[in-house]
């Protein structure tokens, strides 16, 4: 009512009944139009609460994506530390690394490579070989590519120019999924742990070659070391000593004086000289000469002890024989002089507190080559060497001799003609009623024996040039063997993929023939099956010529199945269609059938699995194979088919109950081509990865395992 009053003051007020007819028609538009707007108002507030919607979950999105950038922070963050400690890492080490991609350029490379490399930054990316080197080595691009090649690490001892030695080790450079991408090398500095090696060679060969004993000890009670001279002296052989206990060569009334050393050596005190005796492997004593020192170990701990052991009964015999000499001198010169005159291979003499010569046998003449009357009253140094009489040598013998009762030496004398020669000597005071008179000296011309011990050193010397020699030539005979190998690999690669191609091409000509035969032989023998059945319903009344349409009819037949059983053989279609098990399983049927011979087969784990074409053809061919041999040569009444998978592998089984025949015999190629089914059926599998193992003997059937990898299908392992 109100719009109707509105309406009609608007009426009057207008000149002529425009405005009349617009409010007309609005107050009849609003009239009609409330129920519209009102579902446009619900559908505003549906869409302003769909916004609203929007808005929270555009909200909570905002929120993730926060979330999610802080973790990426957090990731780039940690990922910025690890680059930081590797370049740390790269930049403190010793030992130089250069990593390599597949193609041998350089990726990265440690700061210490460049001492050994001309390399800069800018050179990443390079090929190894435009990088210069000073390393006496030319075989780096050669093992980098045999690393690549065999996947396989390879380690080699090498020097550069200025004398150092390096172990440099080529490994492959595999990723976090285990793939590999390249090479990585290292240079680790190993000259100290050469020369390390240099001189324990050295210093075993001193003790080998020693006429002392040496002998270690541990203060575990244990004998660790023991020299051919200590085998000598005490007659044990270092196996039958090793690891036993010391108490073994003490004699029992010497027990005290051991422990008194071990005391010692224990407080680091050394012992020189020590006599005293020990027991030999066969019970009897012998007096040795012992000088014991402690081992340190590099922190200067005491670890143990080691002895020289030196075999004192001649010596000691000498002795003897000199101070029973002494003591007869006072009773009675001619006797001291026959005594004397008795050691022919020694020069037994004594010198007065002056050091000239009192006495002189016929031993020392024969040795030194002067006479009696010639070298009495003269010094003892006319028997020195100048090094010796300017070191004042002889004087210190004397006051060694007075201090411990005995001094012995082992130096040079010259004689008469003044040639040198080495002696093992020893000189002992003499005294006359507690009154030191002077010195009784007796040495042993040991120059042969030098000269033998020299001898030795220098074969020795010239064995150990031969085997550094020989090993040179061998290590360079294993570089071209390994190069040989290299080459034969991939001439072996060639052939693999040439046979690969054959047995594909062999395939698609199969399919052909196959297609061929069943296309235009089959259609052929149809139709003469269909004029044969013409003739035969012609010739009815005429049982003569009935008798060879019948005849003509079976023949057609037989040939019919014939060709489709040569096409169905060629190229079986279930192959391509439903895969392995179920071509195989018709394969097996159909020549049971066709040959009449009893067959059953049985199929796990593969069920409705289809393998790379690759697979499933080589398996099938070689079960084809077995089962044509089996047909031609075992005269077999019963044959089991089994096609199973075995974890990450496909095994095919054959077995049959024929005559067998003897594996050795057949693995050759003989002249009438016997061999070459069962050399194409490892052939085969060997192309795919897989192998073929036939057990068989005569009477005794024969069965044959083929392996092969199981790897699926592209569609089926989309599937999977």
């Amino acid at each position: 009512m109100a719009l109707s009053t509105k309406g009609s003051k608007n009426e009057a007020a207008a000149p002529n009944g425009t405005e009349k007819e617009f409010i007309t028609v609005g107050i009849g538009a609003s009239a009609g139009g409330i129920k519209p707007l009102q579902a446009i108002n619900e559908e505003l507030r549906s869409t302003t609460e769909e916004l609203e919607t929007g808005k929270e979950e555009l909200q909570s999105v905002n929120e993730e994506l926060a979330t999610v950038n802080q973790d990426l922070k957090e990731k780039v963050e940690e990922t910025s530390r690890i680059n930081s400690d590797l370049q740390n890492l790269m930049a403190a080490t010793d030992i130089g690394t250069m990593f390599l991609d597949g193609d041998l350029n350089v990726k990265l490379f440690t700061p210490s490579v460049t001492k050994l490399f001309n390399i800069i930054p800018t050179d990443m990316g390079r090929p190894l070989a435009h990088i210069t080197h000073n390393l006496n080595y030319s075989g780096l691009t050669g093992d980098a590519k045999s690393v690549l090649l065999n996947l396989q690490s390879v380690e080699r001892e090498i020097t550069d120019t200025g004398g150092e030695t390096y172990l440099l080790s080529f490994s492959p450079y595999r990723t976090t999924q285990n793939v590999v991408e390249g090479v990585a090398l290292t240079f680790i500095n190993i000259s100290d742990r050469v020369e390390a090696e240099n001189s324990e060679r050295w210093l075993t060969a001193v003790v080998e070659s020693s006429n002392d004993g040496i002998i270690g000890f541990s203060f575990a009670d244990e004998i660790v070391s023991w020299n051919p001279a200590a085998e000598r002296i005490l007659g044990h052989q270092p196996g039958e000593m090793i690891g036993k206990s010391l108490d073994l060569l003490v004699p029992p009334d010497r027990v005290q004086e051991r422990a008194e050393i071990v005391s010692k050596i224990k407080n680091g005190e050394s012992i020189n000289q020590l006599e005293t005796t020990r027991l030999r492997k066969d019970g009897t004593e012998i007096e040795v000469s012992l000088t014991i020192s402690p081992i340190r170990d590099s922190t200067g701990e005491i670890v143990g002890q080691t002895t020289i052991v030196r075999d004192i009964t001649n010596r000691k015999t000498s002795e003897a024989a000199i101070q029973a000499s002494g003591r007869a001198l006072f009773r009675s010169e001619e006797h001291l002089r026959m005594l004397i005159e008795s050691f022919t291979d020694h020069a037994i003499f004594s010198l007065g507190l002056d050091c000239r010569i009192e006495s002189w046998h016929a031993g020392a003449a024969a040795i030194f080559g002067y006479s009696e009357d010639e070298i009495l009253g003269q010094s003892s140094e006319i028997l020195d060497t100048p090094e010796d009489v300017s070191k004042k040598v002889l004087e210190k013998e004397m006051k060694l001799a007075r201090r411990l009762g005995r001094a012995t030496h082992d130096r040079w004398h010259i004689r008469k003609d003044g040639s040198r020669f080495f002696v093992n000597g020893v000189m002992v005071p003499l005294y006359e009623e507690n009154v030191h008179v002077g010195y009784a000296k007796i040495v042993r011309d040991m120059t042969e024996e030098n000269r033998i011990a020299e001898e030795l050193q220098r074969a020795h010397d010239e064995l150990e040039m031969r085997v550094k020699s020989r090993t040179q030539e061998l290590g360079e005979s294993n570089l071209s063997l390994r190069q040989e190998i290299a080459e034969r690999k991939l001439v072996e690669k060639d052939r693999i993929g040439l046979l690969k191609k054959i047995v594909t091409t062999q395939e698609d000509e199969r399919r052909r023939i196959a297609r061929d035969i069943h296309d235009q032989l089959g259609q052929r023998t149809t139709a003469l099956r269909l004029t044969i059945a013409s003739l035969m319903h012609d010739s009815e009344g005429n049982e003569e010529l009935s008798e060879k349409v019948a005849t003509l009819q079976e023949l057609s037949a037989r040939l019919d199945s014939e060709v489709s059983f040569l096409a169905w053989e060629l190229r079986p279609t279930v192959l391509d269609d439903l895969g392995l098990a179920d071509a195989v399983a018709a394969f097996v049927s159909e020549w049971s059938h066709h040959f009449e011979i009893a067959s059953e087969f049985h199929v796990s784990g593969l069920a409705n699995l289809r393998l790379i074409p690759e697979i499933e053809n080589s398996l099938y061919r070689i079960m084809q194979e077995a089962l044509n041999n089996t047909l031609k040569h075992a005269q077999a009444k019963r044959v089991n088919v089994l096609l199973e998978r075995r974890n990450d592998s496909v095994r095919l089984i054959i077995e049959d109950d024929g005559k067998g025949f003897r594996v050795a015999e057949k693995s050759a190629v003989l002249k009438s081509g016997q061999g070459l089914g069962l050399i194409g059926m490892r052939e085969r599998a060997g192309l795919v990865g897989g192998t073929v193992e036939i057990e068989s003997a005569p009477g005794r059937g024969t069965t044959i395992f083929v392996r092969a990898p199981f790897t699926l299908a592209e569609q089926e392992t989309n599937n999977a």
